[in-house]
Parts: C-alpha cells; structure tokens; sequence
C-alpha cells in the first residue's frame, strides 16, 4: 500500500523517470561521445576543492573514490526527479493536460542542463565550448529532457488513473508500467558501475621469474587514468586534428592523413601525477608516432605565441610551453605496443611529453592552439601543478613475500624514474637508511624509458627488516627523503617495505610497506586524475 501512495505522490514514476534519462545520458556519452550531466558537476565539484580537501578525500577513499562520487550525483539526480514527480503527479491527477505538462517538463530539463549545468560544468551557455559540438550536444540534452518528460507524464497517467482500477490491476499497472522499466534502468546503471569500480583498480601485471616486472609494459596492463565517468568514443571517420591561434597557416588533419606520414618508434615511460611513493601508476611502452613539431612547423608559430593549449574529445584541457611543445621527444602517438590506441588510452591521438606527468600527456587530442597568455587548464584550476615536471622515484617490486632463512642471498629489485634526466644510481638500505649500498642498473631501453634495478641481499638475522631504496638522477642529485602526498606537484620521499626474515620452513608472509605517522594518506587505486 505504501508504495501505490508514493506512486500516487509522484515520488516512484519521478524516480523512475530519473532513473530512465541516466541511462539516456550514459548511452549518449558512450555512443555519442557527448557531455554527461554528471560529470559536468563533478567537474566543478573537483574545481570547487581546495586541493587538500581533494587530496584528503581521496587519501580516505582510495579507490572507492570515484565510483562514490558517480553513485552520489546519480542518487541525486534521481531524488530530485521524484522531487519533480511529487510536484507533477497532482497537476495531472486534477486535470492538467498531459501534452502541456510534457511540454513544459522537456523545456524546464532541457533549460536547466543547457542553461545552467553546460555553463556550470565548464563547456559554455549551450554548449557552446563543448568539443562534440554544440549541436550534438544540444540534441543529446533533449532527448535526455525528453526521455524523463515523456516517461514522466505517461506515468503520471497511470498513476491517476489506477485509482478506478481494481486492486489487482492497480499492481499489474504499477509493477508492469513503471517497475519493469525502472528496474531494467537499475540494471544496467548497476552493470555501468561494476564496470566503473573495476576501472578503478590497477591490474596486477604479472612479473617476471625474478620478480621484476617486464622492461616494457603489455598494452593490456599499462594505467590508465581519466577525469570521466564514461571515456569518449572517438570515430576515426570524420575525426580531424587542428591546429590553428598564433600561427601563419592553419590546419586540419584527417587520421589518414596522420598515419601516411613518416612514423618513428618512441619508448617512453609514462607516470600519473597522482601517483603515490611505491604506486603502480607508471607504466613502459613502446609507441608509434612521430614529433609534435614537424605539424607546428608547418603551421608556421607566429611571433608572441606562449602556450600550446591542448583540447581533448572530453572536454579536457591542459598546455605545455612552446618550447616544451618544439622539443624533438614531444611525440604525437597513435600505436602502443604496436596496436593502435585503445580508446582509454586515447585513440585516436594523444601527446607524449618528457619529463611531465601524464595529466599533460593529452588523450583523446583533436585541436591544438597556440596563444599568447600562460594558460591554466582543467587540474591547474583546482590546484594541480602547472609545470608538473616529474619528481625523481624509485620503487621496490621485489621480495613480494619473506619467509627467507637468514645467510641465505635474496634478490632485491624494481624501477627508477626521472624523466628525461635519467638515472644515473639506485642505492639500498636494509638499516633504515644508516649505510647505503648501490644497486646493478639495467641498461634503459631508451632516454625516456624507466630502469630497471637489482640488488643481491643477504639478511644476517632473523626478524623483520625494512629495506628502502633511493636514486639519483642523471646530475647526481638523489630524490628527496621528504615524504609529500600527490598534490599538487607529485609524490616523494623513500619507497620502503618491511621483510620477514625467518627460518627455512617459515611460511611465506607478504612484504609490506610502512606508512610514517606523519605521511599524508594517498591513494593507491584512484583513477580520477590524468
């Protein structure tokens, strides 16, 4: 009984009808690559942040964090359309005529999402800045307004109706009517956030004999990081890459027209700013492309130009410095690991910059324009860091498990990162830093490419022992021991875990790493940020 009086209320068909335009919008921003309400509002929830807050959220969180806030908009999404179907369902139960009530519902929805949250969310009064275009975006608001406006008023109808109804029709009207549909809109909103939390964990890459993970990273376990609730799909028909602000001669680029040029392999590591002391988002690979440069120049950079501002299919936008942009390691990619991009790791174009963190390394590019100003993008506007120059790391990926006797050798190995400043040394402390031997260094598979170390260590006795690793970087400066959450310029200090050291039949107990006091909790699973 309770629920046919939220039915007559309104409450349930407008929660339905919530649920029903989520998944218009959700299938839109798939298919049609067009902008999705709630990211909108996460996207100015994000800038609304201090960075601290951001950063301390998601410290809390960790991987939870970003399927939370999705669950968190839709619900709100959803208790405000039965808000709208309490205020609805009345009107219509005393004799408003059903046409004028959709009329007026589809105009108030699309108003509100091309007015307001186009705006708000950063793309422009109707969408006007949106990169799949302002029409398209257009269209995609009025069927989402439509889809809740038509399920609304014909729901609204039952609803007044079921009254002269028997009992038993009332049910089969309410639980056919309006719980069928809903419950196949929970569904697949269910199924889109199983998807959703399954992105967010980093996939266990499988290491090699030694421990070691693989010098270059499998396409199918490199990270991958995006601000967005549902990544773009991006045609390679009809795609186009432009160039145009401060130059003499602007252009646009078919996809055919990018690949026919002369390709170049480029091996370049690639690492989230949001990447924690010890984190696996960092990844090797081996790309296709060719440098960025080669199009400016053919554009002709006018005199003044200070930044190349970089826009991407989702509506993000970051820049780097015309000489950063200039620089013959810059890279337009299209093939990882010889296979073209996979569409969340940008196809069918993205940028490879040296030494920046990957939220520079634009997926997904399709305009790049050069103006006069230093301009701020997407995570810059909420605190981020703008030059965003790699921080020296090391990280041990082995021993994963103790249980070694004492006086027996263990291998201890993994990665060492500085950009394009190199490596020059890894050094290991099993004393909590009061001595430090060097490590064996793998020749690195290019310039840009992490290295990979080994360290032979024999434990003298039994108990738990922590090991930490440092690494110097070309110049000989060693990464600082400072320990600094992500934001806003990159995680540092020392990667440390605590081994167990026990006799030969001990079981093998997993290798830790400790957390200081005074450490600002990070995330290790959050996939919000580039």
């Amino acid at each position: 009984m309770r629920a046919l009086h939220l039915s007559r209320n309104g409450i349930l068909p407008g929660i339905g009808a919530g649920l029903l335009s989520a998944v218009a919008m959700l299938l839109l921003g798939r298919l049609w690559s067009a902008p999705v309400p709630p990211q909108l509002l996460a996207d100015r929830l994000i800038a609304w942040l201090p960075t601290a807050v951001f950063s301390s959220i998601l410290g809390q969180l960790e991987s939870a964090a970003k399927p939370l806030l999705f669950v968190g908009l839709l619900v709100g999404q959803v208790a405000l359309g039965g808000l709208i179907g309490a205020l609805v369902v009345p009107l219509v139960r005393r004799g408003a005529r059903p046409a004028a009530v959709f009329a007026a519902l589809a105009l108030g929805v699309w108003g509100l999402l091309a007015l307001v949250l186009a705006p708000v969310g950063g793309i422009g009064l109707l969408a006007a800045h949106a990169s799949a275009g302002t029409v398209r975006s257009l269209i995609a608001f009025a069927i989402i307004a439509i889809c809740f406006a038509a399920a609304l008023t014909v729901w609204s109808l039952g609803s007044g109706q079921a009254a002269t109804f028997d009992p038993a029709r009332r049910q089969m009207l309410r639980w056919v009517g309006l719980g069928v549909p809903s419950a196949l809109a929970f569904l697949y909103i269910g199924r889109f956030f199983v998807g959703l939390s399954g992105k967010s964990q980093i996939k266990d890459e499988q290491p090699e004999a030694n421990g070691l993970y693989p010098a270059i990273t499998p396409a199918e376990d490199f990270y991958e990081v995006s601000k967005n609730f549902v990544n773009p799909s991006v045609s390679a028909d009809g795609w186009t890459l432009q160039i145009d602000g401060l130059v003499n001669n602007p252009k646009s680029y078919t996809y055919d027209e990018l690949l026919a040029r002369p390709a170049q392999q480029h091996m370049a590591t690639l690492e989230c700013i949001s990447n924690e002391v010890g984190g696996q988002y960092i990844s090797n690979g081996q790309w296709t492309g060719f440098p960025l440069h080669t199009l400016l120049d053919e554009a002709g950079i006018k005199t003044g130009a200070v930044d190349v501002v970089l826009h991407a299919a989702d509506d993000y936008t970051d820049s780097i410095p015309v000489a950063k942009a200039l620089d013959p390691n810059t890279f337009l990619v299209y093939k990882l690991d010889g296979q073209p991009l996979a569409k969340d790791h940008g196809f069918p174009m993205r940028l490879l910059v040296p030494n920046i963190y990957g939220m520079k390394n634009v997926k997904w590019l399709n305009r790049i324009s050069l103006v006069d100003y230093d301009f701020t993008g997407y995570w810059q506007h909420a605190g981020w860091s703008d030059v965003a120059t790699v921080q020296t790391m090391s990280r041990i990926d082995t021993p994963r498990a103790s249980g070694v006797p004492a006086g027996q050798p263990v291998l201890v190995g993994g990665i060492a990162f500085a950009g394009n400043r190199g490596i020059k040394r890894v050094q290991v402390s099993a004393d909590g830093g009061k001595s430090w031997d060097d490590a064996t260094l793998e020749t690195p598979l290019s310039p840009l490419s992490w290295v990979r170390w080994t360290y032979r260590w024999t434990p003298a006795t039994q108990g738990k022992v922590t090991l930490a690793v440092r690494a110097a970087d070309g110049t000989g400066a060693f990464q600082t021991a400072e320990e600094a959450s992500p934001a806003p310029d990159g995680a540092t200090g020392y990667d440390k875990i605590t081994v167990h050291v026990g006799a030969a039949d001990s079981a093998a107990v997993p290798a830790v790493r400790p957390v200081s006091v005074e450490q600002t909790p990070v995330p290790r699973n959050w996939n919000f940020t580039p």
